[in-house]
């Protein structure tokens, strides 16, 4: 057997059902590439042999790409593994050459997977090699002008232009895309202009998919030049696209409405390749237009000048929209609608366009466009009756799971909510009219009640605001569908409903009756999974009304039994959100069985952490649920510590139910759960007021875990340490407490790894105040750390000075007499200090707990008198009278926001110039809400008077200079 042909067999047996055949030769091709580099370029001869099967071609170039993503990186390689993984120059060189010629012998029509296999790998060595752009794009150029008889060669030509714009998509000058945008679009029009009749034909479609995809990128930040010097090219672009969107492909029936059907991966062998290219065609065309609206046709882009985007206000936009409505009754996929829709949406913005072309067009808009995407369909009451876990996961959970997922009917209930929120006083009439028209014809098409429900549901809070019926539209409306046991599918619609229009019902009877339907629905739908968990979602909101709540009450703990079965036995994310709302709701009924709640959801999250981290290195959708799901859990817990805290024992026995999960996620390194573990763990210790001997025993496996991995999360980590601290550490002598020791060894350690990180030090000077602050035996601490951080006074930065001023004014109240070995008995440097701290006052220290601790600093240094301080006695005096005259309006600003924390309610006097998005509030008066202090029952008030007595005869003189 030649060499050659040892090598083709190898190919074949990685395509072998025997696993240890396969894996043989994996490790011997594997093995040959890193030996022998140069063979990458017989490999890619290999992809090219039409004489040798498609499945090894296409074997041989996966190999290619895994190679050059694996080592084409790698230059000059020290490291012996690295240098044994790494491509030679030469063979690099060569290999670019090889590729090119590879893919112009691989027919992208015939053998589209191989083609792409290389063409993703040509992407990966232009994405590590930036100088080959310019080399590549002459070739591509080249490709272009002599292809005119060879439709593969000018396919490679536009793919390898394709990939550079993609390239330069973002880069600032843009000089990239606009020499591609001059060179190539008068092509590109000329194909336009002669071959788009031929898109019928499979390949030409592919060729206008690729320049429409090139377009894209080139436009994509901002238009070049070459379409904004002489808008009529602009505007040839525009009808290009909307000839391809006119054009009609073949749909297969039955499979409308419900964002199945996406263009990308549509039906791929039932229809045909021309109908599924078209498709694409389409897609990125309404796409490119979409965008033109949303980026470019906007007032305040600045990379237009105000004339062009005044054209394209009232001459593009309008002739796009035009074109759109005349089309509403095609079918397209639903990607496709989700562009068309976007697009009248963003119109609805600009009021020239909105007067003109959709105030008079309100009903067709709705009936032909949006009625549709919203109302039900066969493939979606197929999924709910067969498989309702699925149901819940791609109609319920996944929209706010997936982000930037679009889908169609997304598109249209934000058009519907933009429509009412921007012009609800033009709309009410054509909008309920087609509603009750949904709604009365519900014999002829049960379907569009869906679209009825949703159409109510987004338009809800205006109707109300206006003035409108809600008792009625609920009783005449809603009700009649949450009764209808025909279409329980309806039926699960109306508890949905329910829930999202949060309605304060006027009519008692009317809210009773709702409820009691509710309450059947619940009971009587233990075989219907997503009605009776859209009807507990439906009950929870109704609980907002007092009579309801007191219902509720009486058989809450059932309720939550039934959501704990439910979470056990599906992953979804609507029982955990609800789980968590009962707590919250109802923490006095459910605290009684509160152990038995931690205990349900501590096994629950064992369970499935325990799944979670022996798969933890798969990356698929699934991981990413599960892993939502348990965080779900965590916060769970938290809610229940926080709302069940009416005795303290309570809060210590669900902390002893759950410390098997938080040991578990803190041992094994569970990093996705570590945000949670922490707030769970802060919150605890935060209600408990004490560490208990459990806590504890967490506190040291906390302690492990900060100095193995917890460098590099510092952030979970700070507030709990600083709850250990404050509620474990008051009174404790540094010298004698192994706990103490502990932790400050830790965050000395953590101190001199920091390199001078900002947020890095703000952990250490926090935690270090709150222990000067709380504990005994400061001195023990002053040469390992305080020291050394007071030495950084002379460049310290101001992102981290607010925290270590704070520090210091711990230490002047603690212990006054230790200031002066700070400086060792350097006074400049003390003075320094000081007058550092009076500059940055007013902007930094501002929250009641900064004031207090300057007040009590400065009552402690003036009465120990400390020497090095003398000159400054009278400033220093002057200092404390503005710092007790600002404490009242700091305080009642304090009030005010708690108040506010609690009701849910904007105070005025806490707006800056009225403006209710702007506040005059900063991140720390926040974050000091809740967390206690050691200064927190210190009057300082009483403390000043105190001072003033013992020293009248000071502050007469500076009262008088004062005045």
């Amino acid at each position: 057997m030649s060499a050659n042909e040892h090598l083709l067999q190898h190919l074949l047996n990685t395509l072998s059902a025997d696993n240890g055949l396969r894996t043989s030769s994996e490790k011997y091709l594997n093995e040959l590439i890193n030996k022998q580099p140069e063979s990458l370029i017989n490999l890619l001869e290999l992809c090219a042999d039409t004489s040798i099967p498609f499945q090894i071609r296409l074997v041989t170039a996966t190999f290619v790409k895994n190679k050059v993503k694996a080592s084409w990186f790698i230059k000059n390689a020290i490291n012996k593994y690295l240098k044994s993984e790494e491509i030679p120059l030469q063979v690099k060189e060569n290999t670019k050459s090889r590729l090119v010629e590879t893919l112009l012998n691989v027919s992208p029509f015939d053998h589209l997977p191989l083609f792409r296999q290389l063409l993703n790998c040509l992407e990966i060595i232009l994405r590590l090699e930036p100088e080959w752009d310019s080399q590549l794009y002459q070739l591509s150029k080249g490709l272009l002008q002599s292809s005119s008889n060879d439709i593969s060669k000018l396919y490679v030509s536009l793919s390898i232009v394709y990939q550079i714009a993609k390239k330069h998509c973002f880069d600032t000058d843009n000089s990239f895309t606009e020499t591609i945008a001059q060179d190539q679009f008068p092509i590109y029009e000329q194909m336009f202009n002669s071959n788009l009749s031929n898109i019928k034909d499979s390949s030409t479609a592919s060729i206008f998919y690729l320049i429409l995809k090139i377009y894209k990128f080139c436009t994509f930040v901002q238009l070049p030049k070459y379409l904004i010097s002489d808008l009529g090219k602009l505007q040839n672009w525009c009808n290009y696209q909307l000839e391809i969107i006119k054009m009609e492909p073949v749909f297969i029936t039955g499979n409308s409405g419900d964002g199945a059907d996406d263009d990308d991966e549509e039906e791929e062998g039932s229809i045909s390749e021309h109908d599924h290219m078209l498709k694409k065609c389409q897609k990125w065309s309404f796409a490119n237009l979409y965008r033109l609206k949303k980026r470019h046709a906007k007032q305040n882009n600045k990379a237009l000048n105000s004339q062009v985007i005044d054209i394209l206000l009232k001459r593009f936009i309008p002739n796009i929209l035009t074109q759109y409505l005349s089309v509403t009754g095609k079918r397209f996929t639903d990607i496709c609608q989700y562009y068309l829709i976007s697009f009248i949406t963003d119109c609805l913005t600009a009021d020239s366009v909105y007067e003109q072309y959709i105030k008079g067009n309100v009903n067709p808009i709705l009936t032909s466009i949006i009625v549709p995407r919203l109302s039900c369909t066969d493939k979606k009451v197929e999924i709910f009756e067969s498989d309702p876990v699925e149901y819940i996961n791609r109609y319920v959970d996944s929209a706010s799971l997936v982000l930037g997922f679009k889908s169609s009917d997304m598109a249209a209930t934000e058009f519907v909510f933009t429509l009412c929120h921007t012009h609800f006083s033009d709309v009410a009439e054509p909008l309920f009219s087609v509603i009750h028209h949904l709604f009365e014809n519900k014999s002829s098409n049960v379907y569009q009640v869906e679209a009825g429900l949703k159409l109510l549901d987004n338009s809800w809070s205006q109707m109300i605001n206006s003035g409108g019926n809600g008792d009625e539209a609920v009783k005449y409306l809603i009700l009649p569908q949450l009764e209808d046991g025909n279409h329980k599918w309806l039926q699960t619609l109306a508890c949905d409903t329910i829930s999202q229009i949060d309605y304060q019902f006027k009519d008692q009877n009317l809210l009773l009756e709702v409820a009691s339907v509710v309450n059947q629905l619940i009971e009587q739908s233990s075989e219907n999974l997503p009605l009776q968990l859209e009807a507990i979602n439906a009950l929870n909101s109704l609980s907002t009304m007092p009579v309801i709540q007191q219902q509720v009450s009486q058989n809450v703990t059932n309720v939550m039994q039934l959501l704990l079965k439910l979470n056990n036995e599906y992953e979804l994310e609507l029982t955990s959100d609800l789980m968590d709302s009962y707590i919250l709701k109802f923490s006095q009924e459910l605290e009684p069985y509160a152990l038995h709640l931690s205990k349900t959801l501590n096994d629950q999250f064992l369970q499935g952490a325990q799944e979670f981290l022996s798969n933890m290195d798969s990356n698929n959708k699934d991981d990413f649920e599960k892993e939502t799901r348990l965080s779900q859990l965590l916060s769970t817990l938290s809610s229940m510590v926080v709302s069940m805290n009416s005795q303290k024992e309570t809060t210590a026995n669900m902390v002893n139910t759950f410390e098997p999960s938080v040991t578990f996620v803190l041992d094994n390194a569970i990093l996705s759960f570590l945000t949670d573990v922490m707030g769970l763990l802060e919150t605890s210790n935060f209600v408990l007021k004490a560490m208990t001997p459990q806590t504890w025993k967490i506190y040291d496996t906390v302690l492990d875990s900060f100095e193995n991995y917890g460098f590099e999360y510092f952030d979970n980590y700070g507030p709990y340490f600083q709850t250990v601290v404050n509620y474990g550490f008051q009174g404790q002598s540094i010298g004698s407490d192994q706990r103490i020791q502990k932790l400050l060894k830790a965050i000395l350690n953590f101190y001199n790894d920091s390199n001078g990180d900002d947020e890095m030090l703000e952990m250490v000077y926090n935690i270090s105040m709150f222990i000067v602050l709380n504990c005994e035996n400061v001195e023990s601490i002053m040469e390992p750390l305080l020291k050394p951080i007071f030495k950084s006074l002379t460049n310290i930065s101001i992102d981290v000075l607010r925290d270590y001023l704070k520090l210091f004014l711990a230490l002047f109240i603690r212990r006054p007499d230790l200031v002066n070995q700070l400086t060792d008995n350097n006074a400049s440097e003390l003075t320094q200090f000081v007058r550092l701290w009076f500059e940055n006052s007013d902007q930094l220290l501002t929250t009641v707990f900064d004031l207090k601790l300057e007040i009590l600093a400065l009552i402690s240094i003036l009465e120990s008198q400390v020497p090095q301080l003398d000159s400054m006695k009278e400033v220093m005096l002057r200092n404390l009278l503005q710092l007790i005259e600002k404490l009242p309006a700091a305080i009642d600003k304090r009030v005010k926001l708690i108040k506010m924390e609690n009701d849910g309610s904007m105070d005025s006097s806490l707006l800056v110039d009225g403006d209710p998005e702007s506040f005059d509030i900063d991140d720390d008066e926040y974050a000091e809400l809740d967390v206690d202090t050691p200064l927190d029952n210190v009057n300082v008030l009483d403390q000043f008077k105190n001072f003033v007595e013992k020293n009248q005869l000071q502050f007469s003189s500076v009262m008088d200079g004062k005045q």
